[in-house]
């Protein structure tokens, strides 16, 4: 699967407060903090779906999620119904050519294959555009594997946030987020595409690595698996890391100005490497601080 949509996986269950209940393994993903005389921002980089089988909100991300006004994310999606049509009016086409028409038949025949093993009817799949069936796929081995988008970070905060009235925002806009990929070139959707399927025989051992990377905040690590795929792929770097990134930071400049304390939250592959929002923010002269806890 391709490890630049790493960022779509990601979390786990608290654990129970219930004595008879055994305690979940411990993880400790990285926590960073921007601060001035006036204003912190936490930075906590996250993995989109889990398995629930270690608990991570807790310690310094539990006190730095509480004593923040404010949690913000990569974005807010909306409700179902507009969800569901921004999607069908982005990523779904009935009137043009269908996947069958548009892919090489030996890419056709992998996805195929990959769905039948889902579950997924291949007409289901027909009209959608090269990126979205790629984004199918990734859904699809998660699942496969055990992790779950409702067992996610962004999923835990948002309850966190709202049994405690926080409000939440986002840093992108839902429709814009699928406008990186939509407005990508047909070639270059189905490359995309064509890499997911190769990188699927590794997918199980690769999802494991990086859970494992991110419950230990080994961001080195992290970041070279989620980040490795865009090596070779210098348009898709830009448009899912290194301008977000760039955004980003922007925003954290700004939201300085302000007082208070906020926590942020965003993909755990944007916290890490050398076009990391804390690289663009040092070079905004603005100093990053691991928390080691």
């Amino acid at each position: 699967m391709p490890r630049i949509l790493a960022a779509l996986s990601a979390c786990l269950l608290a654990a129970s407060a219930n004595a008879q209940t055994p305690r979940l393994p411990d993880a400790d993903p990285a926590l960073f903090r921007v601060a001035d005389d006036d204003t912190t921002i936490w930075l906590f980089g996250t993995i989109h779906m889990l398995d629930g089988k270690s608990s991570w909100f807790d310690e310094a991300i539990r006190d730095a999620f509480d004593e923040s006004s404010e949690l913000v994310l990569e974005t807010v999606e909306p409700d179902a119904a507009t969800s569901q049509q921004v999607v069908l009016e982005k990523a779904i086409d009935l009137e043009g050519p269908t996947l069958s028409e548009s892919l090489p038949a030996a890419t056709m025949a992998a996805l195929s294959a990959e769905l039948s093993r889902g579950g997924i009817p291949l007409a289901a799949v027909e009209p959608m555009d090269p990126w979205m069936a790629a984004l199918t796929l990734v859904q699809l081995q998660y699942q496969r594997l055990g992790l779950r988008p409702e067992s996610g970070a962004e999923e835990l905060l948002k309850r966190a946030a709202a049994e405690t009235g926080k409000p939440v925002s986002g840093l992108e806009d839902f429709e814009w987020q699928l406008d990186l990929f939509d407005t990508m070139p047909e070639e270059a959707q189905i490359a995309f595409l064509q890499e997911g399927i190769e990188e699927l025989a590794n997918a199980e051992t690769f999802i494991a690595e990086m859970v494992a990377a991110w419950n230990a905040g080994d961001m080195k690590t992290l970041s070279g698996l989620m980040n490795e795929g865009l090596q070779a792929n210098p348009d898709l770097r830009r448009r899912l890391l290194t301008q977000r990134n760039a955004n980003w930071a922007a925003w954290i400049q700004d939201r300085l100005e302000t007082p208070g304390t906020v926590f942020v939250a965003v993909g755990a592959g944007h916290l890490g490497g050398e076009d990391s929002v804390q690289a663009q923010l040092k070079t905004l002269g603005i100093d990053t601080v691991r928390v080691d806890y």
